[in-house]
């Protein structure tokens, strides 16, 4: 290529992964604050931040459908991919300077100061890899994000295993455990080096005028399908089947989790520190899964190009979005509480229903994830910015919440005679999950408004916003009221 043609590939690639600067800014804002859930928000920006830039930078030609388009250009892939890979190395060299500048690293201490570059790594190597395999920035980004996560509980677990009998076992462990994730997160960058570059190079997509569809259908096809002719089925079936489509990314994580947790038993369930782990990672992995089920419900749509002919089948609105709340908080509950409760009973009954991270309590928590990423998702045009943007959401009306209850609780709104009332069976439960009912109907409500548009309304956003804070105070303040805070 010449320079005017790089020059022009690369201030694209600037332009798309433009929005991208905003997980700069949140790690920016919260390294600043000296308050420590901030500062938290800043490092979890960091570490889902990194593999997000990785997953956009091919992600974004599948989201705005130029895939084709660019690999129709009279320029060799590689050299595409290259000044893709530039501008994601500037991008990601300026989101770990802004880490190490601000020295927000202390949470990676126990793998060394050298860990701050792990996400780095993951998001140059391996989520552009997977992205191109999946052609789904989503999938890129939550997949390589897990890998240190998942490599730093196994040699965890792995090292107490093998290091229980020394005189010092918690050297060994670290020692063991820093080995286990560096080796696993060096192998994967390796293989996404050598295969990220083989499947971009060979990567096909087809489209209207491909191969496939001049295909002519064999006689045999035809001659069945004119016999038996179109078949019938009713529309909430179909678009129930509809939304289990869109919920692939779900189910595969549904599907990850159950064969690591059924693994992991059988190779190292004796070991004492199985059970906390095992319970600790598995209401990470339902709060994660209810946020994305909610995520990528009304987003995947959008990012298809669906959403409109969907609006204007022969099916009510309000039965359409039914249909996709059903879906998607059947999804929450069964694949991340549900199914969890089985398999730990099962597998190991002392996690089971007796563990005290899976009351149901923790069901309702799980509806309100889902719930609030599916308005999330009413939002935005892509998945992986649903998800990105679902996580800073969630921790600003949590702060609210906690705001709203010191507030609502030093204050004396008792009502007379509420000791009374306070007798029945668990009356702060029932009220509590009253008040969780009513405010994820309203947040399902306002998105459903979302749902019906094409245009994102920033008024409209700002009316729904102001609502739900409304609800909050009323909500909060009737609980205060009957002295359940």
């Amino acid at each position: 290529m010449s320079a005017r043609e790089w020059f022009r590939v690369l201030a694209k690639e600037f332009h798309a992964l433009g929005p991208a600067w905003a997980l700069c800014a949140v790690a920016v804002l919260g390294a600043w604050s000296s308050d420590t859930r901030l500062r938290g928000l800043a490092i979890a920006a960091f570490f889902f931040g990194a593999p997000a830039l990785g997953a956009l930078s091919i992600g974004h030609e599948f989201n705005y459908g130029t895939m084709s388009m660019l690999l129709t250009q009279p320029v060799r892939r590689r050299q595409l991919l290259l000044a893709k890979q530039v501008v994601l190395a500037i991008l990601l060299m300026a989101l770990a300077l802004v880490v190490r500048w601000f020295d927000i690293r202390s949470i990676l201490d126990e793998l060394g100061r050298a860990a701050v570059w792990m996400p780095v790594m993951l998001g140059f190597f391996v989520a552009p890899w997977l992205t191109t395999v999946t052609r789904r920035p989503v999938a890129g980004a939550i997949f390589s994000m897990a890998i240190p996560g998942e490599l730093l509980v196994l040699g965890y677990l792995v090292g107490k295993s093998l290091f229980l009998f020394d005189d010092a076992p918690h050297v060994g462990v670290d020692t063991f455990r820093t080995w286990v994730v560096w080796s696993g997160v060096l192998t994967a960058c390796a293989a996404g080096a050598v295969f990220g570059i083989r499947a971009f190079t060979r990567l096909e997509v087809g489209g209207e005028t491909s191969a496939e569809s001049r295909t002519p259908a064999p006689r045999s096809t035809s001659r069945a399908a004119a016999m038996t002719g179109p078949r019938r089925a009713h529309p909430v079936l179909l678009l129930a089947r509809k939304e289990l489509r869109l919920q692939q990314l779900s189910l595969a994580i549904a599907l990850i989790w159950f064969v690591g947790y059924v693994t992991s038993y059988i190779v190292i369930g004796s070991s004492p520190y199985f059970a906390p782990a095992a319970g600790v990672l598995t209401v990470c992995y339902g709060g994660i899964l209810a946020a994305i089920a909610g995520a990528v419900a009304s987003a995947e749509e959008r990012q298809l190009g669906t959403l409109d002919s969907q609006l204007l089948l022969p099916v009510g609105i309000a039965r359409q979005w039914l249909v996709k709340v059903a879906v998607t908080l059947a999804i929450a509950l069964l694949l991340g509480y549900v199914m969890p409760r089985i398999v730990m009973a099962t597998l190991a009954p002392a996690l089971g229903p007796h563990d005290e991270r899976l009351e149901p309590l923790f069901s309702v928590v799980l509806v309100l994830f889902a719930a609030g990423g599916l308005y999330v998702s009413t939002v935005c045009t892509s998945p992986l910015w649903a998800v990105i943007l679902a996580f800073p959401v969630f921790f600003a009306i949590g702060t609210v919440f906690r705001f709203l209850g010191e507030t609502m609780s030093q204050m004396d709104l008792g009502l007379i005679g509420v000791a009374t009332a306070r007798s029945l069976y668990r009356f702060d439960e029932l009220v509590g999950l009253l008040f969780a009912a009513a405010l994820a109907a309203l947040v399902l409500r306002l998105a459903r408004t979302n749902h019906r548009f094409v245009d994102r309304s920033a008024a409209r956003i700002a009316l729904h916003a102001a609502a739900l804070l409304a609800a909050m105070t009323l909500g909060m303040g009737a609980l205060a009221a009957l002295r359940v805070l």
